[in-house]
């Protein structure tokens, strides 16, 4: 039999049954991704009709920068192929492992009720069915009430899970469409600046990043110079620039490896979290204008040194990758060492004492690496890798520190949000009906009053 159509079921539970019937009784793991896989077939099939308009619009897009429509059209197949090839099994994998909350190996009737009702529903049924499924997957120990404990667990498994998936798309995607992503922007680089056909991207050709680079630094100029009085971000930037300088002209005068500029980067890390401290730290009118009651400001302030562990947390695994990134870009010899000039290539671009015409010669550096004083496809190619590794790269980062400090924040918040509205750090089953039926009336904001309430 193949798999059930949902609108010739009618009712959820009758679509839940074809599946049970199908795939059943019980639902192994094995049986959830052939489910998945099958399901994304027919939906694929099903909405053929929309996913070729998106083709069509895709083509039309990429004909007003003269991209080719045939490889519009192979990427947009090869893309839905890698969705439905990769990252749905991989989905299907952990949302499995997250439906089988008894750890039974298979997910029953019951399990799997949840969310297609919650697709197929109204939405007032739908919230009700969400509410008793929430309190079973809550409630892991069935004593009748949530601890916090169980609350944050719940909301990092959530979380797992999507950071999970997103590092699963960005890798696909990625490792699929480097190629032709770079291809694109190296044909449009050309025919948008090549501007003699000759074949080549010469100084006179990029003339607007010289004006650009002009425009900055007269911005930079009217900064005016640090002292206390001065904005903490803008006092931030002068410290990073003067600090740039210095290592510039003392680690990388005979050459920075990449030990030298991970430590450096380590050092701008400090600065920002240590930024970030003063901030919350900060007892001047700030807060005072927010509005906050002191309980709250006094908790958001408590969030500052978990926060700070979560962000070292993933530093200490990411820093050097990203430093890596960084490096490989500006290292334009590739011999292993930034000298000052390639250091200040990314690093300089924000000290006003550096001319508009030497950060254009460092820039173009990194691109031009047989030092011709023109880009050639080839360079121009491998410069836009580098750069797309260094983005790929950055996104992972970005997920794991979202991810983690996520968590932190959420636990937090939670021991607050219940010591606040419930009066300690457990949930009973009546108070959290009231709660959620509160916030599905009300929003979120419903639960402001309480917190919002001084000691």
């Amino acid at each position: 039999m193949p798999f059930p159509n949902p609108q010739e079921a009618g009712e959820p539970e009758a679509f839940v049954d074809a599946l049970i019937a199908e795939y059943g009784p019980e639902i192994s793991e094995a049986k959830f991704l052939q489910m998945a896989s099958e399901g994304v077939a027919f939906a694929k099939t099903a909405w053929d009709t929309p996913i070729q308009e998106i083709k069509d619009q895709l083509v039309e897009m990429g004909g007003q920068v003269s991209v080719d429509e045939g490889k519009i059209t192979e990427v947009s197949d090869d893309a839905i192929g890698k969705v439905q090839d990769i990252i749905v099994p991989f989905v299907a994998t952990e949302v499995f492992k997250w439906l089988d909350r008894d750890s039974n190996k298979g997910i029953s009737k019951d399990e799997i009720m949840f969310f297609i009702s919650a697709a197929m529903k109204g939405e007032e049924e739908m919230m009700a069915i969400c509410q008793g499924f929430l309190w079973q997957t809550l409630d892991k120990d069935g004593n009748g009430s949530l601890s916090t404990a169980e609350i944050s667990g719940f909301v990092a498994e959530i979380l797992q899970i999507v950071s999970k998936v997103g590092h699963c798309v960005i890798d696909t995607f990625a490792t699929a469409f480097k190629g032709d992503a770079i291809q694109v922007i190296v044909s449009q680089a050309f025919q948008n600046l090549d501007a003699d056909n000759d074949g080549f991207i010469d100084e006179g050709e990029l003339q607007m990043v010289k004006e650009g680079l002009e425009a900055l630094n007269e911005t930079l100029t009217n900064i005016p110079s640090c002292d206390e009085d001065e904005e903490p971000l803008l006092k931030l930037i002068l410290a990073d620039v003067a600090d740039a300088k210095a290592f510039a002209a003392t680690e990388a005068k005979d050459g920075a490896d990449l030990a030298k500029v991970c430590a450096f980067n380590r050092q701008l890390m400090d600065a920002r979290v240590k930024f970030f401290q003063d901030l919350l730290n900060n007892e001047d009118d700030r807060w005072n204008q927010i509005g906050l009651p002191p309980a709250m400001v006094s908790k958001i302030k408590s969030f500052g040194q978990p926060v700070v562990d979560a962000i070292n947390t993933v530093m200490e695994r990411k820093l050097e990758g990203v430093t890596k990134c960084f490096f490989d870009i500006a290292d334009a010899n590739k011999d292993g060492k930034l000298d000052e000039e390639e250091f200040l290539a990314i690093a300089g671009i924000m000290d006003a004492e550096r001319s508009a015409e030497d950060k254009f010669n460092s820039f173009l550096a990194m691109i031009d690496t047989d030092g011709d004083k023109q880009v050639s496809p080839d360079e121009l190619t491998e410069f836009a890798s580098k750069v797309f590794d260094l983005g790929i790269c950055a996104a992972q980062a970005a997920i794991d520190i979202y991810s983690e400090i996520a968590k932190v924040v959420a636990k937090l918040a939670i021991e607050f949000v219940l010591g606040k509205v419930c009066g300690g750090d457990e949930l009973s089953k009546e108070k959290f009906d009231e709660l959620l039926g509160t916030v599905m009336e009300d929003g979120p904001e419903a639960l402001l009053g309480p917190l919002m309430e001084e000691e």
